[in-house]
């Protein structure tokens, strides 16, 4: 069990805020306890596999291409897919994925592979969307996987009431506005990818808490820029299921881009909702120190790992008797 007095000097991840902000219990029993959930063997390939393929894979072909790009946005090269130049992409994208994905003589699980890149797959779907994405888009990408509060060096964040939290992280993409302002300030965007849109958490899903990957990370970024001027402007989901039918589908926005065009008072809510988040984490941290981890039902019990041993379901049950 890890040491209870380690827990004040901890430097947390968002997937464990977020665990706990879903389930204390479930926190406990992962990364307090460190319980082993059962051990299952899966012939197919299952959604953390996939997620991992396709970021190593947008990764490795943005940096490819960013390389070679001689595009500046201020001081960071950047680079934006071409409609003329979608069959050149494509093919690296494939050859991209050919190295990374390790062949298994399965055949759902080939079948699994052939929908990231066989014909219609995620990667066609993906180069398809994002050129699309680009027609009516202003933000160009100039980081990826960005690591940061690594190696012992956590990121510290801070609320108005002086309490703080250390964070270490790695964001999917960041993206910088192509058009500079009036004021001077550059603004940017912090997406993520996922690969279902039921992944995609709603707007009231931030507002209370529950998920907090976009907004710590832009108050994160925001506090990295801080000496270039850089102010965050929202967050963005990509959605790489390529069963979707719409590219309008592709990307959702609930944190709304509210900068550049947005109003004084879209602005101040939209920088309030960043404060809240880090509130929200703190007080996680805090109720994480002071050893409060009672079980939770939510929607996510009946895939719970440890759902054998919170016996929420049996309080739930003498309640009612």
């Amino acid at each position: 069990m890890q040491n209870i007095e380690n827990l004040k000097n901890k430097t947390y991840t968002i997937t464990e805020l977020e665990t706990y902000a879903e389930c204390a219990f479930r926190y406990f029993a992962k990364n307090i306890a460190k319980i082993s959930p059962e051990i299952t063997f899966d012939k197919t390939l299952s959604s953390l596999e996939t997620g991992n393929y396709l970021h190593s894979i947008l990764y490795k072909f943005y940096s490819y291409y960013c390389n070679l790009s001689q595009n500046f946005l201020y001081e960071f090269k950047y680079f934006d897919v071409d409609d003329k130049d979608k069959p050149i992409y494509l093919n690296k994208l494939l050859e991209i994925a050919n190295n990374e994905i390790k062949p298994v003589d399965i055949p759902i699980y080939q079948y699994e592979i052939e929908k990231i890149v066989g014909k219609n797959g995620k990667l066609e779907f993906w180069i398809n969307n994002e050129i699309e994405k680009l027609k009516q888009w202003n933000f160009s990408s100039i980081l990826f996987e960005y690591s940061f509060g690594m190696k012992n060096s956590p990121i510290e964040l801070k609320n108005s009431y002086g309490k703080c939290i250390k964070i270490r992280g790695k964001i999917d993409r960041i993206e910088l506005y192509n058009f500079k302002q009036n004021d001077n300030k550059i603004y940017f965007v912090v997406a993520d990818y996922k690969t279902s849109a039921t992944s995609i958490p709603s707007a009231n899903q931030i507002k209370d808490g529950k998920s907090l990957q976009v907004p710590i990370y832009l108050k994160i970024m925001q506090n990295i820029f801080e000496n270039k001027n850089f102010q965050p402007a929202g967050g963005v989901y990509y959605n790489l299921a390529s069963e979707l039918n719409s590219h309008k589908d592709f990307y959702k926005t609930p944190i709304k881009i509210c900068f550049p065009e947005g109003t004084d008072e879209k602005q101040g809510e939209f920088l309030q909702l960043l404060e809240n988040s880090v509130d929200y984490a703190i007080n996680y941290k805090e109720k994480i120190e002071n050893l409060f981890f009672a079980p939770n039902e939510t929607n996510a019990c009946k895939y719970c790992e440890y759902s054998r041993i919170c016996r929420i379901k049996e309080k739930k049950y003498n309640l009612q008797k």
